[in-house]
């Protein structure tokens, strides 16, 4: 996955949350492996999604995402 079709993964998941829907984070883990896959690192970019996450009130929400992709790098590596 490239950088900007993940950052849209990540969008739309804050999105589908602060609507108040059920929302899971299996495609934003899904597209960091393939960013890591591709030598790419969603982590960093999870960080210029911080100011949008804020103003959503899910800045919570991107720390246990960092986790989680945290977590998948760790098994490819």
């Amino acid at each position: 996955m490239r950088e900007d079709e993940f950052e849209a993964t990540v969008k739309g998941y804050l999105m589908a949350l602060s609507d108040g829907h059920a929302a899971t984070p299996d495609s934003v883990v899904a597209g960091a492996r393939g960013m890591i896959y591709r030598g790419g690192d969603p982590i960093r970019t999870t960080f210029r999604i911080d100011e949008y996450a804020s103003r959503l009130g899910l800045i919570e929400e991107m720390r246990k995402l960092r986790r989680l992709i945290g977590e998948e790098w760790e098994k490819i590596d």
